[in-house]
């Protein structure tokens, strides 16, 4: 949320998405976290894409639950929420999430979209699991490495954004903790 707060103070205000819109100048930060909730530990690699009045973020996470047998712990997911910038209280720019139905993952590298099973979500975001390894190779390649690909965002009111993400040099250290903490993850031990 600090990234989405970061990326409000330079955004105008504005009441909704427009429709069919594609950015190709957004401004992108990252943000790399591991945390545990439980017998759940989460390794987050997120992507901050902000272009005024509109904040999308993509979280791609490993997720592993000691609970759960070895060979059924690791799950591989991401979500996609959005958000628009506008007023608060005492007149401050603060984001308003708004609710997202789909979030696709474009590269030439997948053909087209990443294959992944969409989830049924009770929040406002989008989420989906990567269930098939040569898809999660893919994934994790064009999210640290590559870091170039398009996100299709549709609202739920009916309305579209295309965000065309262009790295920057600032996705090297967080991207690189997360391949760290990503490994560890698959080899069942706490990320160094």
């Amino acid at each position: 949320m600090r990234i989405i707060a970061a990326c409000a103070l330079a955004l105008f205000a504005t009441n909704a998405v427009a429709e069919n819109l594609v950015i190709d100048d957004a401004s992108i930060q990252y943000g790399y976290t591991y945390e545990t909730l439980g017998s759940r530990h989460f390794c987050d690699f997120t992507t901050v894409m902000a272009k005024a009045p509109v904040v999308i973020k993509l979280t791609a996470a490993y997720v592993t639950d000691d609970a759960k047998p070895k060979d059924q712990d690791i799950r591989v997911a991401y979500i996609v929420e959005a958000f628009i910038i506008g007023p608060g209280k005492n007149s401050k720019l603060e984001p308003k999430q708004v609710k997202v139905v789909a979030g696709r993952i474009i590269s030439d590298i997948f053909n087209s979209d990443l294959h992944a099973s969409k989830n049924v979500d009770n929040g406002l975001g989008a989420s989906y699991n990567i269930t098939s390894e040569g898809s999660l190779a893919l994934f994790t390649n064009l999210m640290t490495i590559r870091g170039a690909y398009t996100l299709a965002v549709d609202f739920a009111n009916n309305t579209s954004l295309v965000v065309n993400v262009k790295p920057t040099e600032k996705i090297l250290d967080p991207s690189g903790k997360w391949l760290k903490c990503s490994v560890a993850i698959m080899e069942h031990r706490p990320p160094q």
